[in-house]
C-alpha cells in the first residue's frame, strides 16, 4: 500500500511466533502492541470498529499430497484451519474490503468442497467476491514485475524444479482419488507419498501407500438380552429439579450479625507471600468467595470459618506438589486476608410468584406438573440411550477385527484436535493445558488411544451390519438432515445446500446408515427382567 501512495494506519497483526513478531515489526516500523496474538482468540481482543481493509492468508502446509493432504477443514484442527477463524474475524469486525491469499492445494480436486464452502460463507456475510489464479510465486526476475517474468527465463532462474510441487499437489490428488475409486479401496489413512519420476516432458510416477478398511467379522447381532430399564418419576425427583432452580434463583444478603460460615459468601482482600516475598498472582481485592467451594488451595477457606466482617486474618497454606507454578510447588505461603463482607444464600419461597418468575405459568400446581413432564421425558431419551449403549458394546464385544495401527494413530490425533477445541472454547489453549498439567502428547495419545480403539471397533461394527443388512439412507432422510443442520447452524436450507457437495452428501448418508444400524440391533434385541439386586439399585 505505501508502493501505491495509499496511507493507511495498521490497526493489528497477528502472529504468534516470536521471531516473525519481531520481524514483521522491524521491517514495517510497527509496535508489537498492535499483535493481538493467537487468531483464536479473536472474540477476547478489544479492536477498532472502524476497520477498512483486512487481508489473511492460508497456512500452506495442509493442502499438499505430500504434506498428507489434511487440508484446513473447519473444525480439522490442523495449522491450515486457522481459515475460519478468518472469517470469525470478518464476521465481528465486518470491513469495507477482504483481501484473502489462497494456495494451490485448496483449489485441488480433494479440498474444493471446503473452498467452496469458505467462499459461500463469505457471500453469507455480504461480500461480493473477486477472485484470480496467479502464480507469482516467489519468483522475482530482475527486469520483469513479480508474476510476469516468461516461463522460460524463470526456468532458467531456478530449474524446472520450482515448478513441479504445484504441478504435482495439482494433478496428483485427483488421480490418487480416482486410483482408490477404480480400485474399490477404501483406505483408512493418509497417503504415504513415494515420487518414483517426475521430470520435463516424461510421465508422473508415484506410488501413495495407505492402510486400508480391515476386514470385520461379525458375531451375533440379532436377538442381543438387554436389562429392562424402566424409569420413574416420583415426587422426590421433582422437588430435586424445583430446588435446583431455586438454587439459581437465590440472592445473596448481607451477614452483619454473626462470624462466616460453611456456604457463606465472603467479599476479601489478600496477598500471598512465600518466604516473605509476594508473589505474582498471589493479590487480590474485593474477590468473592464461597466457603466450602475449595477454589483455593488446601485450608484456606476453613480457616476463615468463624472469622467477622472488617476482621484481619493471617491465613497459612502450602502449596500442593502438583501445582502447575513450579515456583510454588510444594511451598508453605502465609496470605495477609482483610474479611470485608460476609454475604448468605436467601432461597426464594416457592409459591405462585416464584412459579411466575421463572416458568411460563402461573401457578406453583401448574409449574410442578411441567417439571414432572419434562424429567419423564428426560427419563425416556436416558432409557433410550442406555439400551442403545448397552446393545451396541455387546455387539461390538462379539465381532473379530484387527485394528490398524495408523487408523487407531488417526482417530487418535483426532481426538485430540476435538480436545484441543473444546479446550480453547473454555479460553484455554492446547499449549497452556499441556504446560499446566505437564503432560506430553506421546502420554496424552497414550490416555486416549483405548477409547480411540473402542470408536473405531464400534463404528466398523456398525458399518458391517450395515453391509450385512443392506440398510441405506433414503434421499428424504438426508434432506432431513440437512434441514437439521440449518436449523443448527441458522441458515437457509440453500444455503446449505449449496454449500455441500457430492461427497459431503454421501458421507450424510453413511452416518444415518450408521444410526439405522443401531435402530436395528435395538429392535431386533430382547428384553429381560432385571435381577432383584439390580431392581432393588433402581
Amino acid at each position: 500500500m505505501k508502493m501505491l501512495g495509499i496511507p493507511y494506519e495498521l490497526a493489528f497483526f497477528s502472529e504468534i511466533d516470536d521471531a516473525a513478531i519481531k520481524s514483521y515489526c522491524a521491517i514495517h516500523k510497527e509496535s508489537p502492541q498492535k499483535n493481538f496474538g493467537d487468531l483464536k482468540n479473536v472474540e477476547k481482543v478489544p479492536l477498532p470498529n472502524d476497520i477498512d481493509l483486512i487481508i489473511g492468508g492460508t497456512p500452506c502446509q495442509d493442502f499438499s499430497l505430500a504434506g498428507k493432504g489434511a487440508g484446513g477443514e473447519e473444525g480439522s484442527g490442523t495449522r491450515s484451519s486457522l481459515m475460519w477463524y478468518y472469517i470469525r474475524l470478518i464476521s465481528l469486525y465486518k470491513p469495507k474490503v477482504v483481501i484473502w491469499e489462497n494456495v494451490a492445494g485448496v483449489l485441488t480436486h480433494v479440498h474444493m468442497q471446503n473452498y467452496r464452502k469458505f467462499i459461500h460463507t463469505l457471500n453469507a456475510i455480504g461480500y461480493d467476491l473477486n477472485a484470480k489464479l496467479v502464480n507469482a510465486k516467489y519468483f522475482n526476475i530482475p527486469g520483469f514485475r513479480k508474476g510476469k517474468a516468461p516461463y522460460k527465463i524463470v526456468e532458467k532462474q531456478y530449474g524446472a524444479q520450482i515448478f513441479y510441487e504445484d504441478a504435482f499437489n495439482e494433478v496428483a490428488a485427483e488421480v490418487y482419488e480416482k486410483e482408490l475409486t477404480d480400485a474399490n479401496i477404501e483406505a483408512v489413512s493418509r497417503p504415504e507419498i513415494n515420487i518414483i519420476q517426475m521430470e520435463k516432458g516424461k510421465d508422473l510416477i508415484f506410488t501413495a501407500l495407505v492402510q486400508t478398511k480391515p476386514e470385520v467379522k461379525l458375531g451375533k447381532y440379532k436377538g442381543i438380552e438387554l436389562k429392562k430399564v424402566e424409569y420413574t418419576v416420583e415426587e422426590k425427583d421433582i422437588d430435586h429439579e424445583i430446588e435446583h432452580m431455586q438454587e439459581r434463583n437465590a440472592r445473596l444478603v448481607n451477614v452483619e450479625d454473626r462470624p462466616v460460615e460453611k456456604e457463606d459468601t465472603v467479599v476479601i482482600d489478600f496477598e500471598g507471600f512465600v518466604d516473605g516475598e509476594p508473589f505474582q498472582g498471589g493479590k487480590g481485592e474485593d474477590y468473592s468467595l464461597v466457603i466450602g467451594s475449595h477454589s483455593f488451595i488446601d485450608t484456606f477457606e476453613d480457616q476463615l470459618v468463624g472469622k467477622k466482617a472488617g476482621e484481619e486474618v493471617d491465613v497459612n497454606v502450602t502449596f500442593p506438589e502438583e501445582y502447575h507454578e513450579a515456583s510454588l510447588k510444594g511451598k508453605p505461603a502465609l496470605f495477609k486476608v482483610t474479611v470485608k463482607e460476609i454475604k448468605k444464600k436467601e432461597l426464594p419461597k416457592l409459591d405462585d410468584e416464584f412459579a411466575s418468575e421463572v416458568s411460563e405459568f402461573e401457578t406453583l400446581k401448574e409449574y410442578k406438573a411441567s417439571v414432572k413432564k419434562n424429567l419423564t421425558e428426560r427419563r425416556k431419551e436416558e432409557a433410550k440411550r442406555e439400551k442403545e449403549n448397552e446393545v451396541v458394546e455387546k455387539v461390538v464385544e462379539n465381532i473379530t477385527v484387527e485394528l490398524p495401527e495408523p487408523m487407531v494413530d488417526e482417530q487418535t490425533q483426532q481426538m485430540i484436535q476435538e480436545f484441543a477445541g473444546r479446550l480453547s472454547s473454555q479460553g484455554l489453549s492446547f499449549d497452556q493445558y499441556m504446560q499446566m498439567t505437564g503432560m506430553t502428547v506421546d502420554a496424552l495419545m497414550g490416555q486416549m488411544k483405548p477409547e480411540a480403539e473402542k470408536r473405531i471397533r464400534t463404528r466398523l461394527a456398525l458399518e458391517a451390519i450395515v453391509d450385512a443388512e443392506k440398510i441405506k439412507a433414503t434421499a428424504k432422510d438426508i434432506d432431513k438432515e440437512i434441514e437439521n443442520m440449518a436449523n443448527m447452524y441458522q441458515m437457509e436450507v440453500d444455503k446449505i445446500k449449496e454449500m455441500i457437495g457430492d461427497a459431503e452428501k454421501e458421507q450424510i448418508g453413511k452416518d444415518l446408515a450408521v444410526q439405522k444400524a443401531v435402530d436395528f440391533v435395538v429392535k431386533n434385541a430382547v428384553e429381560v427382567e432385571p435381577a432383584e439386586e439390580d431392581k432393588e439399585e433402581k
